[in-house]
C-alpha cells in the first residue's frame, strides 16, 4: 500500500511524470511517421509528438504541435483519444497520450527540419524497421484496439 502523503519524503511529494502527446495522422491505410534528425534516435521513425505545455489539454497539444511541426491546421473536435502509456525508463517517468487526427486542413510538412530528416506515410502493415520501440509498440496497441499499456515496470528492460 502507498505512503500517505504526509509520510512520503519530499522528493516523492514533488514527483513529476513527463506529459507526451502522439498525434496519430491514418490515411488510406497509412500513418504518418517523421524520421529524426538528431539526438539518442537520430535516424530512426517515430510518430508526430510533443510535450504538453503547463496548463494545455492533450487536444489542445495535438492541435499545437499539428501547426509546428507538420504546418497544418486541425478542428480540435477533429482530435479524439486513441491510447495511453504508462512508461517508466532511465530518464523517469512519462504519460504518453495518443491523439488521433480525423481531419485537418493542409498537407503535412516536415515544418522542423533542425529536428527531422523527413516525413512520410508508412502502410500499417509495413512500417519501417528503424522505427522507435515505443511509438511501433503504440501503432501496434491502436491498430489491435489496445487503449492502455504500462511500459518498463517490473524490471522488463525497456527503451523509449
Amino acid at each position: 500500500m502507498p505512503e500517505r502523503e504526509d509520510q512520503q519524503s519530499p522528493e516523492a511529494r514533488e514527483f513529476q511524470v513527463t506529459p507526451i502527446v502522439y498525434m496519430i495522422f491514418i490515411r488510406n491505410g497509412s500513418i504518418l511517421l517523421l524520421e529524426r534528425g538528431r539526438g539518442k534516435y537520430d535516424g530512426y521513425h517515430s510518430l508526430p509528438a510533443g510535450h504538453m505545455d503547463k496548463g494545455e489539454t492533450a487536444q489542445q497539444t495535438a492541435v499545437r504541435e499539428s501547426r509546428e511541426e507538420l504546418g497544418i491546421e486541425v478542428d480540435p473536435a477533429a482530435v479524439s483519444f486513441a491510447h495511453l502509456s504508462h512508461v517508466k525508463d532511465p530518464d523517469g517517468q512519462r504519460f504518453i497520450v495518443s491523439m488521433r487526427i480525423g481531419s485537418w486542413v493542409g498537407e503535412p510538412v516536415n515544418n522542423e527540419p533542425h529536428k527531422h530528416r523527413s516525413i512520410g506515410w508508412y502502410p500499417l502493415d509495413q512500417l519501417p524497421e528503424d522505427m522507435i520501440p515505443h511509438a511501433r509498440a503504440t501503432v501496434d496497441n491502436i491498430v489491435n484496439g489496445v487503449q492502455f499499456e504500462e511500459r518498463g515496470w517490473n524490471d522488463e528492460p525497456f527503451q523509449l
